[in-house]
Parts: structure tokens; sequence; C-alpha cells
């Protein structure tokens, strides 16, 4: 949330409600100065309390249960427009390395299957639960070394069944002495409105 322009949506907007896993302090101490700014931390994939609750290990039944529940979070107030900001590709992270520690006998086919369905059920939560909104999404990551690409993850091919995005720009996340490498994160973001 530390990137989000909040003094331009709290302009915008009689309520905003930001909503994370987790607010970072930062983050709180930004929105103070909007009384009409409010936090909410919830898990959108609506998975991690039911993979929580299955302990330390789980069957592949079980796993298909948790991940055929539906996204979202329950009790949220209507809303008119809706922002899914740079969690697209993070969205499935989580619960699938929470699924291999439960279930390491997954196949990847079994987890990519999943991941589009946490991918897709995102997008329907988002369209469902306003008529206007937006999602900006990395379609690719690139982690930079002094000799060239460490390391991609490329979630192109997955974006493009969302049609050509409005805008893309190029994003450096991070530089030199945060990464440890002397190297630096880069993402290709895609934005689509609706």
């Amino acid at each position: 949330m530390l990137d989000v322009p909040l003094a331009a949506l709290a302009g915008r907007f009689d309520t905003l409600l930001l909503v994370d896993m987790v607010h970072l302090p930062e983050v709180r101490q930004r929105v103070r100065a909007y009384p009409h700014v409010h936090l909410l931390e919830g898990d959108v994939t609506g998975l991690v309390p039911a993979l929580h609750g299955l302990g330390r290990s789980a069957s592949l039944a079980d796993l298909a249960t948790v991940f055929a529940l539906p996204p979202g979070l329950p009790g949220l107030p209507p809303v008119d427009w809706v922002a899914s900001v740079n969690l697209f590709s993070q969205l499935p992270l989580l619960p699938l390395a929470w699924a291999e520690r439960l279930c390491p006998a997954l196949d990847e086919f079994r987890l990519l299957a999943w991941q589009d369905g946490l991918l897709s059920g995102h997008l329907d939560w988002l369209r469902r639960l306003a008529p206007r909104g937006c999602l900006l999404a990395d379609g690719r990551q690139e982690h930079l070394g002094p000799a060239g690409i460490l390391e991609v993850m490329d979630y192109s091919s997955w974006l493009e069944r969302l049609g050509a995005p409005g805008e893309q720009w190029s994003w450096r996340l991070a530089a030199g002495r945060e990464l440890g490498d002397g190297g630096r994160l880069e993402h290709q973001v895609r934005a689509w409105v609706w």
C-alpha cells in the first residue's frame, strides 16, 4: 500500500476502503490524515483461513475442497469502484506454497490448475464487486544482476486472456543493497479498466 497514491484517491471518493493481508505501520500512519479512509485486513482469496484449519498435513481431497472455495471477503459493503493493485501475480503464492507444504506429493499440473482458478476467480470477484474498476498487474518480473537477467517470472500468457492492456510501463522496485546482490527488480506493469 505504500505505492498507492493515497492523497489522490482520498480526494476522489467519499469513502475509501483499503484491503490488504497486513497493513504496515507506515500505511496506518499515512491513513490517519484521512478520516474517510478505512483499512481492512483480510485475505481476498478466501483460502488462508481454510488452509490454516487443515493443520499440518492434508489429503489431496482436502486441498481440492479448499481451492474450490469462492474468493472474496465476506461482509464487504457495496462499492462503486474497485482496484486490484500489484496483487495479481502474488495472489496464488501463499496458498500454493501452503498447499505444497501440506501435501508434498502435489503435481505441477494440479498446482497450475489451482493457480489458474485463483486468478480467474479474483477477476470474476472484482467484476461482481463493482461495476467499474481496474486491474494493475505485473506481466513480467525480472531480477537483473550486473551481468544480466538472474531470474524471470512471466505471467504474460495468462494476462493475454484479458485482451490488450490500456497502459503498460516498467517499474523498478528494488535496487542495489536492498537485494544484497547489487542487482535490481524490474516489473512490466499492465493496466486494464472496465
